[in-house]
C-alpha cells in the first residue's frame, strides 16, 4: 500500500469535482482512498479521483461513485449514532475490506491499517502528513470493499 499526501504538489492544487476545495487542504478523503486502491491494486492518484468521482457543491465525496470508476465499492458509513467498534475491527482484518476512519471531531480522514488491542488507539496512514501514526477518538468510519 502507498502512503500519499494531500499536499503532494502533484495534486495538492487539484479542484475537488465542482468546488472551490482543493485536494491539498481539503483532500484526506480522496487520498485516503487512492491508498485503499493501491492496497486493492487499481491505484489511482488524489488528483485523478477529486477530477473523476462525485462530490456535492461543497466537495464531500459521493461515497457510491467509488464503484463507478475503481476495483473497489462502498459498503458501509458508520456515524455516531450507528457506531459499531467491530465493523471496523472486521474490516481492518479482512483481506478484502479497507476502513477509512473519521477523526479530529470528524474534520479529517485516515486510513486505517489495525486497532492497537485492548484500546481504542488506531495504527493508520494518515494523508495530510502522509505517514503512519497513531490516532484515537475516532467517530465514524467508512468501509471499501473490493469488488
Amino acid at each position: 500500500m502507498l502512503i500519499l499526501c494531500q499536499r503532494d504538489p502533484r495534486w495538492a492544487n487539484v479542484k475537488i469535482g465542482q468546488s472551490t476545495e482543493k485536494v491539498g487542504s481539503k483532500g484526506c478523503t480522496i487520498t485516503a482512498v487512492s491508498m485503499s486502491l493501491s492496497w486493492a491494486g487499481c491505484y489511482k492518484n488524489p488528483g485523478d479521483l477529486a477530477q473523476k468521482l462525485t462530490f456535492t457543491k461543497d466537495g464531500l465525496i459521493i461515497w457510491q461513485s467509488i464503484a463507478e470508476i475503481t476495483c473497489m465499492k462502498f459498503l458501509w458509513r458508520g456515524y455516531p449514532s450507528n457506531f459499531k467498534r467491530e465493523q471496523i475491527d472486521e474490516a481492518l482484518k479482512s483481506q478484502t475490506k479497507t476502513c477509512l476512519l473519521n477523526v479530529d471531531n470528524g474534520n479529517h480522514w485516515v486510513l486505517g491499517i489495525y486497532r492497537v488491542p485492548l484500546t481504542n488507539k488506531y495504527w493508520v496512514a494518515d494523508p495530510f502528513y502522509g505517514t503512519r501514526r497513531f490516532y484515537s477518538g475516532v467517530i465514524g468510519y467508512a468501509i471499501l470493499q473490493k469488488k
